[in-house]
């Protein structure tokens, strides 16, 4: 096993990555639900994948990797206040891990900027998870909601939409910046907080430009937000190069 990393899926239109989530959610009902998807389950699930990233203008996503192998993904979208978790899958052999957690902590953390809850619908043998990571059903069906508001407070978060609010915000550390990179475009952004939800940290994809640009609220270069930011396209950047080079084999 290498180093497993967690990395947000800006564009989930890149080739591949449809193909990777679908082949998780296939093993996933196989060894946890002992369920077989027939070859029209699998092609209606491929263009759920598809149909939701085309309507949906708050997608998100992130995946696990174990070197190049996708191992763990979550997927969903955010609608008015709350996150809604579609699919979260993790290959059998790394179930028990923590993994599933790690990516659930990772999309609470994202979609805080666009929501104040996650809400999810749990499969019978799925409940028991949910309800250890603090989701809870007031009305004792599957449907599990969790509060969200405010984690991303000191937290490094990527980017998959930017909304008017959180635009003028950024504008005041970065005035180049446009909502429509990271709403139209698709290019990684990150941006940092502090305990009381100020960014100290913001970095941005331009598009043509293969280097982010990188701002925060103090000057020196050693800021702590600065870094952080830094630090995530660091880890997007060393995990994209290994996905790239594992396409053209």
């Amino acid at each position: 096993m290498k180093e497993i990393k967690i990395i947000p899926i800006f564009n989930q239109s890149t080739p591949g990555i449809w193909d990777e989530f679908l082949d998780l959610r296939i093993n996933a009902m196989r060894t946890t639900c002992n369920h077989i998807m027939s070859p029209d389950e699998i092609a209606s699930a491929n263009t759920e994948f598809r149909r939701s990233w085309a309507r949906l203008k708050h997608n998100f996503a992130f995946a696990a990797y174990d070197g190049d192998r996708m191992i763990g993904c979550i997927h969903g979208d955010c609608q008015k206040n709350s996150s809604f978790i579609r699919h979260l899958y993790v290959a059998p052999e790394y179930q028990k891990q923590g993994l599933g957690c790690s990516l659930l902590a990772y999309a609470e953390q994202a979609t805080s900027l666009l929501a104040i809850r996650t809400d999810i619908v749990a499969l019978p043998n799925a409940e028991k998870f949910y309800q250890h990571y603090g989701y809870s059903s007031p009305l004792h069906t599957n449907n599990y909601f969790k509060d969200i508001k405010g984690r991303a407070s000191c937290n490094t978060v990527p980017l998959f939409s930017c909304p008017p609010s959180l635009a003028r915000k950024i504008s005041g550390l970065s005035p180049d910046f446009n909502p429509e990179f990271v709403n139209v475009e698709h290019l990684p952004a990150y941006v940092h907080f502090d305990n009381k939800l100020n960014i100290t940290g913001f970095g941005f994809m331009s598009p043509g430009v293969d280097t982010p640009t990188i701002c925060a609220r103090s000057a020196s270069p050693d800021d702590w937000g600065r870094s952080r930011v830094t630090k995530a396209f660091n880890n997007l950047r060393t995990q994209q190069d290994i996905l790239s080079a594992a396409k053209t084999r």
